[in-house]
């Protein structure tokens, strides 16, 4: 056997260096293998009398019996030795874990394990759980419970900072340890009862489990109704899963949407500081190109890092995802809160993964899917607040004021059939307590929040409840700045009375009116008659729609108005009623075309009936027309919604320079760039046709939804 390949025994190898061997308590010594190599290369010698760098990788190797459950850590092992040559040492232990190590160094070291990657495979019965989990750690020495300051090793191997009782602490700088966590891990750290800690009665080695480093991110892809320009929105799912993985973690959250133009600039900076353990993305249907390129992007700036998917689209189709090229590990299906937590809890304590409800994952030959997760009750509060301290970008606008989310409830009890979070999480309702839900709105406003969008799924299904938070927003004086808000026509209009004028003093001003469609027809179709419905002792008596505007204006609120056009048996006659309706009525159009979305009712009507003419992903926008109906095609149907939209925008832009005239004054060229994008001075005079302006809008629109080059990937 080759020297470099030469094994001896940690007792005899400390003895060799001059101290005293170890073992474990109550038991035998123990039998450590230790493989010499030349790393000759590692740029980490300490300067000094007497002083020199010594690092050892430890692969623990630690066995248990659940299921025939095998674990494998890996950690690096920073030491400062006196005396002793700039060596590297490979130590691998089978066998007994390391939890009651004692090696009477005078030392005490503090073990902080990031995970890098975990596998989970079955081969019939029996069940492997592989883990990868390079371990940091602070060095200590003299009194007990004592820190030194970190020393890190520079290239030229000078250094800078202190030690203490004749012994100057290390880090490897990164360079040299690049899966190296280095999180300052301090005594005064609350522990987490999911943060396992082993201590020995005397100094020697502590273990704990690892500190992860997270970054969530979420797509830069926007509607067309909410031009980043003027709308900004961060992403709330995301700070709700930073708040609810264990609080030793560090956590990172990321909107694209902020970062728009330099989406791949970003995302490389973002790695390169944070150097996270686990990278996860927030996805819908339209933002798929983007999250399969994003996902290639970060597996190539960190390949060790696990890569974690989830939101509407990899919930409704897994199956997108698992192509092993993306370098995709785990997809989080349905509410991520509790998921993401087991999961994460899993990867840092080395557990099987497969028992985890409500995730898939790889196993590394195919995609293995578990139990679904069952709906979470809100009002257990099993859900923890929104982390919004771990967002790491800036610049969330409305207008050019800060804005923010917040969540009230989730769910919805009725069946539209274009909707997907039905489909996600069935026909449900759950709501928050409202302490809980005037605490985050405070703590939306304390970190820039002044509106705040209230971002349930249907919050008027519960018309009392949303009283008293109105009622609840004026008593706490938060009422100061404004909120916006998405309601049912049916509700406003049977308890618009009462309701409009509370809403006011509470201080909204936009109400996102799910109109859906003003004909019958179209609205079995969606079926949204039932929630469009004016109602007179307990019978419907016609369309709620106009009831709800009308109280919604008298009290100086502003309607957004979200309509649907392009179903099956649309004509244009048809089309061209709700173009009508919305110019009369609507402040602010947000008008849509039917997206057959992955497993809501209305895809399967459309494919069985060959409507969809387009299957390009990345323009199932909303705004972008992919079916035809049965009497007009889809470009036409596209091209009388854009004509007729742009006006309507257009005709508010004199209501938001009077709540909004900094914003309006400064960027009102820009804003009415954005609506007219394709259009030249020959277009507004009427020597173009409109056609090929739209054709232009087109081409730009295509261009928008370019954020990351698949070439430079």
């Amino acid at each position: 056997m080759a020297p470099a390949e030469s094994f001896l025994s940690l007792d005899c190898f400390l003895l060799l260096l001059g101290h005293g061997g170890g073992q474990l308590a109550g038991e035998a010594p123990p039998r450590w293998r230790v493989r010499r190599q030349d790393l000759d290369g590692l740029d980490g010698r300490i300067t000094g009398p007497g002083e020199a760098f010594l690092g050892i990788r430890l692969h623990l190797r630690r066995r248990w019996r659940r299921g025939c459950s095998i674990v494998r850590q890996q950690c690096r092992l920073l030491l400062a030795l006196d005396g002793h040559p700039n060596r590297a040492l490979d130590v691998e232990r089978p066998g007994p874990s390391l939890e009651r190590l004692k090696v009477p160094l005078g030392l005490r070291l503090l073990i902080r394990p990031p995970v890098g990657w975990h596998r989970i495979e079955r081969r019939g019965n029996v069940r492997a759980a592989r883990g990868f989990r390079p371990r940091s750690l602070e060095l200590l020495s003299g009194e007990r419970g004592k820190r030194h300051e970190d020393t890190i090793a520079t290239h030229d191997g000078q250094r800078e900072g202190r030690g203490g009782a004749g012994l100057q602490p290390t880090r490897a700088a990164r360079v040299q340890t690049p899966l190296c966590n280095e999180r300052d891990a301090r005594d005064d750290q609350p522990q987490h009862e999911a943060d396992r800690r082993y201590a020995c009665a005397h100094d020697g080695i502590i273990i704990t489990e690892a500190s992860m480093r997270i970054l969530l991110l979420s797509m830069p892809d926007s509607f067309e109704h909410t031009p980043i320009l003027a709308v900004r929105m961060p992403n709330g799912a995301l700070a709700s899963l930073a708040g609810n993985v264990d609080p030793h973690h560090q956590v990172a959250v990321a909107d694209l949407v902020v970062a728009h133009d330099r989406v791949r600039e970003t995302v490389t900076r973002l790695v390169q500081e944070h150097r996270p353990d686990l990278v996860g993305f927030s996805v819908m249907t339209f933002q798929r190109r983007t999250a399969h390129r994003l996902a290639r992007l970060v597996h190539t700036l960190v390949p060790h890092a696990h890569i974690v998917i989830g939101g509407y689209d990899p919930s409704l189709a897994t199956e997108a995802y698992e192509d092993p090229t993306l370098g995709i590990d785990f997809v989080v299906r349905g509410e991520g809160d509790l998921t993401f937590r087991a999961l994460v809890r899993a990867l840092e304590q080395g557990d099987p993964v497969d028992d985890i409800a409500g995730l898939s994952w790889h196993d590394g030959q195919r995609f293995r899917h578990n139990a679904d997760r069952h709906v979470t009750r809100l009002e257990a509060e099993t859900v923890r607040p929104p982390n919004r301290a771990a967002r790491v970008l800036s610049g969330y606008t409305f207008m050019g004021r800060g804005v923010d989310v917040v969540e009230t409830s989730r769910g919805c009890t009725y069946d539209c059939s274009f909707c997907a979070i039905i489909e996600m999480r069935g026909r449900n309702f759950h709501t928050f307590p409202l302490e809980r839900v005037i605490d985050d709105i405070r703590d939306a406003r304390a970190r820039g929040g002044n509106v705040i969008f209230l971002v349930d799924d249907n919050i008027t299904l519960d018309v009392h409840r949303f009283t008293a938070l109105c009622e609840a927003i004026i008593d706490a004086g938060l009422n100061d700045d404004e909120f916006i808000v998405q309601a049912m026509t049916s509700a406003i209009a049977q308890h618009g009375t009462h309701l409009a004028p509370l809403m006011k003093r509470a201080g909204f001003r936009y109400v996102f009116l799910g109109i859906e469609n003003i004909l019958d027809e179209d609205l079995l179709f969606l079926k949204a008659r039932a929630k469009n419905a004016a109602r007179e002792h307990g019978r419907i008596v016609g369309n709620a729609t106009l009831a709800a505007i009308d109280h919604l204006h008298r009290n100086g609120m502003y309607v957004v108005g979200g309509l649907i056009v392009g179903n099956p048996d649309d004509t244009v006659a048809s089309i061209l009623a709700n173009l009508a309706f919305a110019r009369r009525y609507v402040d602010w159009p947000y008008i849509q075309h039917p997206t057959p979305y992955p497993r809501t009712p209305m895809s399967k009507e459309f494919r069985e009936r060959g409507l969809i003419v387009n299957e390009r992903l990345e323009e199932w926008d909303g705004t972008t027309a992919v079916v035809k109906t049965a009497h007009v095609t889809a470009e036409d149907v596209e091209f009388l919604r854009w004509r007729a939209e742009r006006w309507m925008k257009v005709r508010h832009l004199p209501r938001a320079m009077v709540h909004y005239p900094r914003f309006a004054l400064r960027h009102w060229r820009g804003m009415l760039a954005h609506t007219f994008r394709g259009a030249t001075w020959r277009s507004f005079v009427g020597l173009e046709d409109a056609r090929a302006t739209f054709h232009r809008y087109k081409a730009v629109r295509a261009r928008e939804r370019d954020y990351l080059d698949e070439d430079v990937l």
